[in-house]
């Protein structure tokens, strides 16, 4: 313990401070609330954070910085720093790829254990993704063995262990049966909802040249290929040229350079007039495109889950989602209203978002924004907060 006063928790999070980057916003997010209670460190990657001191004071937060490569010896560097700082719990955002090429780094789990056997602190370990799906390939198959390695050595290492989907939680408590903390946590939006003005949505529509008519569709992120960003196009395609459909799409995240990059030149002119790459925008900007949408379209090869940071923000803006589904898609994604949900195979995919918009299409935009119950119940922040707290406090 770290004796009178706050309690303090250590944040473990190589990406924070980027800006846009998932993890990194879902971190300053718990961040945010840690400091209700407790006296904060992050330990993040070099140069990533502007950092005023006299905020940090005032926050109850610090700084601990990685130089280069997160290897055993740079993480031993910082221990001593960390143990000075004297943290009652130490709380580790997981996914692979952000300690390692390829998500391989066997000195993280190994430094993680090290500090459970030297140190009091109670180890909590939040696993969003646990490890790259198997495939017959050399490249895939290393990553895959390697992954699961990492996993157990962390898993091993972990008082208490959090994850972020129903399916992730049976696999990790067939694998560490002896465990009693073992504990489903969504994420939450990845920004923070703005009011928005009536007469900023106008001028978003003459800026971008959406008409009245026209049913705006919207995702926002990266070109991921798990996301099939060349499926999606092609829908569109499909929507406006054979199905007679005016259609516009919002690209949160993405600008036109990386529009022509990721489609080539005959592609980006048959969509210039379709998508409308917005490029990185803040949480005001997203909220106003958001409120300029009148569905949010994602594709996710492996179905939509509560780990989806995107799909959250666009429930709390009240759209309509039209997404994928599989076996571990949660059963309260199913049973909601306004959640269309199709099988990812890029057939069955297209036809159910085409047939979907030309049956539904105008009256999903004249119903306009919805309140989504399933995510008032389960991923509104203080909801999450809520949740975290009663896991923590059966641990007591």
């Amino acid at each position: 313990m770290s004796g009178i006063g706050m309690q303090k928790v250590l944040v473990i999070c190589p990406s924070y401070g980027k800006s846009i980057e998932a993890l990194s916003v879902h971190t300053k997010l718990m961040k945010q609330f840690f400091l209700r209670n407790y006296q904060v460190a992050v330990l993040t990657t070099a140069g990533l954070v502007s950092y005023d001191e006299t905020e940090s004071v005032q926050t109850h937060e610090q700084i601990i910085e990685v130089n280069g490569e997160w290897n055993f010896i740079n993480l031993m560097k910082k221990t001593k720093e960390i143990r000075d700082f004297n943290p009652d719990k130490i709380f580790i955002q997981y996914v692979p790829f952000l300690y390692g090429r390829g998500g391989i780094n066997f000195s993280f789990p190994l430094w993680v254990m090290l500090m459970r056997l030297l140190d009091k602190a109670k180890i909590e370990i939040y696993f969003h993704e646990l490890y790259y799906p198997f495939e017959m390939k050399i490249k895939s198959m290393v990553m895959n063995v390697s992954h699961i390695i990492m996993l157990f050595i962390l898993g091993l290492s972990a008082h208490h262990i959090l994850v972020t989907t129903k399916a992730f939680e049976k696999i990790l408590r067939r694998i560490f049966f002896l465990k009693k903390y073992i504990h489903f946590l969504p994420v939450g939006p990845n920004i923070e909802k703005h009011r928005i003005d009536h007469n900023a949505c106008e001028e978003f529509r003459k800026k971008h040249n959406i008409s009245s008519v026209d049913l705006v569709l919207g995702s926002f992120g990266t070109f991921h290929p798990s996301k099939n960003y060349h499926l999606i196009f092609e829908i569109l395609k499909k929507i406006k040229t054979k199905d007679k459909m005016p259609v516009k799409f919002i690209m949160i995240g993405q600008d036109r350079t990386d529009l022509l990059n990721y489609l080539g030149e005959d592609d980006f002119k048959q969509l210039e007039d379709i998508v409308i790459a917005t490029g990185s925008l803040n949480d005001s900007e997203i909220n106003l495109a958001f409120a300029v949408m009148d569905a949010y379209l994602g594709y996710f090869m492996d179905g939509l889950s509560a780990r989806r940071g995107s799909i959250m923000a666009a429930m709390q803006a009240g759209l309509p989602i039209i997404s994928t589904i599989s076996k571990t898609t949660e059963e309260c994604f199913v049973k909601q209203a306004q959640v269309y949900l199709y099988d990812p195979d890029e057939n069955i995919f297209s036809d159910g978002v085409r047939e979907l918009i030309k049956h539904y299409g105008y009256h999903i935009k004249k119903t306009g924004k919805i309140k989504h119950v399933v995510f008032e119940d389960f991923f509104a922040w203080e909801k999450i907060f809520q949740t975290y707290e009663k896991y923590n406090g059966e641990m007591k």
